[in-house]
């Protein structure tokens, strides 16, 4: 009888000299062969044990075996492609995350920074004019903010006119555009 059969029934019968003699036999070869697919020396002696592992787990399971070792070779190298499908799966969920999280970073967390800037240069202004600018960002007509402060369309438009350009001065080039973008956006 062949000698990976009596190992086999020996494994069966929870022999673990059986499998130790199979570990020796066999580990350094599956680790070459996983090596192979994988390309990493750690990756690939961690397959090599988890075949091993799920064998003697499994082991009752199978009824029979004709070739323990081609058996061991097909579930090394199915074991080698499901480790790289699911690095692939991995790597593509996390270039999702990441481009999600870039999304989020430009949709909430830059506005919200600007706003907060925005704000803080705001309070600078004469309170008149810091009224106008924050009903402006908030997309009130000049003649809404004119109705609502109980002041003329002109005073509104004066007003916001030196207000831009004290925020200007304030904020630089950069975040002043960034300003008349909320505003025109807003609106």
């Amino acid at each position: 009888m062949n000698e990976d059969i009596l190992l086999f029934e020996r494994l069966r019968e929870n022999d673990r000299n059986a499998f130790e003699v199979l570990f020796k036999k066999y580990y350094a070869s599956f680790c070459i062969v996983a090596f192979r697919y994988v390309e990493d020396r750690d990756i690939a002696k961690d397959i090599a044990q988890e075949v091993f592992i799920k064998f003697w787990d499994k082991r009752n399971e199978y009824t029979e075996i004709p070739s323990i070792k081609t058996f061991l070779y097909v579930l090394v190298k199915n074991s080698c492609l499901n480790y790289i499908r699911n690095q692939k799966i991995r790597e593509k969920h996390l270039n999702l995350i990441e481009k999600e999280s870039d999304l989020f970073f430009n949709q909430v967390t830059i506005p919200e920074e600007t706003y907060r800037q925005l704000e803080a240069v705001i309070e600078k202004l004469p309170p008149q004019s810091a009224n106008i600018m924050r009903l402006t960002m908030k997309g009130f007509s000049n003649m809404q903010i004119a109705e609502q402060l109980g002041v003329s369309v002109n005073t509104v438009k004066t007003l916001k006119y030196n207000a831009l350009r004290t925020l200007k001065n304030y904020l630089g080039e950069f975040s002043f555009t960034m300003l008349l973008f909320l505003i025109i956006h807003s609106s």
